[in-house]
Formats: structure tokens, sequence, C-alpha cells
């Protein structure tokens, strides 16, 4: 009987020796993948130390119906890095910060209490305040009702230059009892013969900031009253005869009028009355309100408190006696 060649399967070199089609050697030389049922993943190579790894053809390893699942690789390396640190340093307390703890104030103020060069009264009394306290301080100009609330719901850490009693309508709010300055309400008319008197002008058509909380109290007694959103408003409802009088503040008033060139109108003297304005910080920030405290009574019994309130106002209290 004729003795059957064991066969075998056709390489590349049969192809060369013509023994085998092109096709048989290309999938001669195409590695089998495996899949590795012990790690549920495809393999070209199978260790020893993994069980229940089985020979694939190609054509099977793309039909498979177990699919390799999505392995999550890391493109960036520097980035999540990046991340995990920022991570540490954001849970870090409040002590192990590399500088001052900053906090974010609301501010409804004009010069000459505050300025964007930082150079108001309160710019300076308060920042020294802050720092002594081992803070620092940033303001940010809001309208006034706006102001109080987002530092009521602890949008804001605390609402800057404010009277007494807030913190009996917004709970979240404490007033640092040491008054940072004190303002002084007055009238300004086109009229320069009205009596500085609320009693007086009670019966004007009256215009007022909407959030100046000093003037609330008097409002309802008003006969006819129009609100503003900020001081440029304000002064226009004037201009334009929308009101014949508004009530704002003294030498907020003078500098608005100096710096804006605004003629034909004048603040009526005496002042209408004169109000402590206070810090309110967010109840958050609790512990620093005695510090605050303490630093602001310093400041005031350096004399320091007294000198920056004559400097800032010394230009406008001249150019109202001229």
């Amino acid at each position: 009987m004729r003795q059957l060649a064991p066969t075998r399967r056709a390489g590349a070199g049969d192809c060369r020796a013509g023994r085998a089609s092109p096709e048989a050697g290309r999938e001669a030389a195409r590695p089998v993948r495996k899949f590795c049922a012990a790690r549920s993943l495809y393999t070209d190579r199978v260790s020893s130390a993994v069980p229940s790894c089985v020979p694939l053809s190609p054509r099977t390893a793309r039909t498979a119906r177990v699919k390799p699942p999505s392995v999550a690789v890391n493109k960036h390396p520097a980035r999540r890095a990046l991340f995990a640190v920022l991570a540490c340093v954001l849970a870090l307390p409040d002590g192990f910060a590399a500088g001052p703890l900053v906090l974010t104030l609301s501010d409804g103020g004009d010069p000459p209490y505050t300025n964007p060069d930082r150079t108001g009264i309160i710019d300076r009394i308060a920042g020294e305040a802050f720092r002594r306290a081992g803070l620092e301080l940033r303001l940010l100009k809001l309208p006034p009702e706006r102001a109080v609330l987002l530092a009521d719901r602890g949008i804001m850490d605390g609402d800057m230059g404010r009277v007494a009693g807030l913190e009996v309508r917004y709970k979240n709010l404490i007033r640092v009892p040491e008054n940072v300055t004190r303002l002084e309400a007055a009238a300004v008319s086109r009229d320069q013969t009205l009596p500085a008197s609320i009693e007086a002008l009670l019966g004007r058509d009256l215009g007022v900031i909407q959030g100046w909380k000093m003037y609330e109290p008097i409002l309802p007694r008003a006969s006819h009253l129009v609100t503003a959103d900020d001081t440029d408003q304000l002064f226009r409802l004037l201009q334009f005869g929308r009101v014949e009088v508004i009530l704002f503040e003294r030498w907020m008033a003078h500098a608005y009028i100096v710096q804006h060139g605004v003629q034909g109108v004048q603040v009526l003297e005496p002042p209408l009355a004169t109000y402590d304005t206070f810090i309110y910080l967010h109840k958050r920030h609790a512990e620093h309100v005695s510090r605050l405290a303490a630093a602001l009574r310093d400041l005031k019994r350096e004399g320091v408190y007294d000198r920056v309130y004559r400097d800032a106002i010394r230009a406008y209290a001249e150019d109202r006696r001229e």
C-alpha cells in the first residue's frame, strides 16, 4: 500500500519554491491571534501562566461574539498629574495657603469712598484693617440691592459700607461692630432755594438709588418716588426733569458733579443726616469679625482714619467753598 506523506501547512518558503500559491504564503506569514478568556483580551502571544487561551484564526477573531473591553488610555499624563496637584491644593485648609485668605466683598459705593485705583476712604481704611487681620480684601462693584442679596446668599464673602441693622433682615450676615466710615445723607436739586430738610422734601418728586438702606425708613412717606439702578441714572433723572430732588450722599455727590462736569445742580446744605457704615461678613467668616473690629479701632487710635478721611474729601470741600 502506498504510504501518504504527512500533511503540513504551506509556508512562505514553499511559495518561493513554487510548491504553494501566493495566497497560502501570505496566510502563513500572518500571525495567529489568540483570545484569552482569563484576561478577556486578544493577544498575539500566549503565556503559559495564563490558562484557557485558545487559538483563533484571523477571521474568527474579527467575528467573535466576545468583544474586547474598551481600555482607557492616559494620553496626557502631565495634565492628569496637574489636576491631581490642584485637587490636593484646594483640599488644604486655609492655614496651609501660600498667602493671606482673600475675601471678596460687594461694594455699592462711589468716589471718594471707593474707586478703581483703590485710593478711596474705604479702599484704604478697610484694606489696611483686613491686612492687619491677616486677610486680603477685594471689592467688586455691584448695584446696592444686588450686592446685599449676593452677600446674604453666600455668593459674595460680605458687603461693604452698610448702615447698622442689616443683620436683622439678612440673617446670614454678621456686622463687624466697629464702623469703617460714615456717610452724610444729602439732597441734590436744580432748585437751590429748597430747604435741606427731610420733612420739606417728602412732598417733592424724589429720586433714589434702589437698595440704599439708609433712606428706606422714609421712602414710604414720599408722595412721588422714582428709583434708579446706579449713580449715572440717578443724575439723569434730575437733569432731564423727571424728579425735583435726588437723595444721595454728600461727598459722593460733590465728587460726581466735579468728575462729570454736571451743570445746574447743587448739593443742598446742611446734610440731612449722618450714618455710620459697617463691614458685613457672611456667617461662614464669623471667626474674622473680632480681628477686623480690633484693627479698625487701632487705625482710629493711631489717627490713620481721620488723616485718610481728610485727604480724600479735601479737594471736594475746597471746590464747594469756591
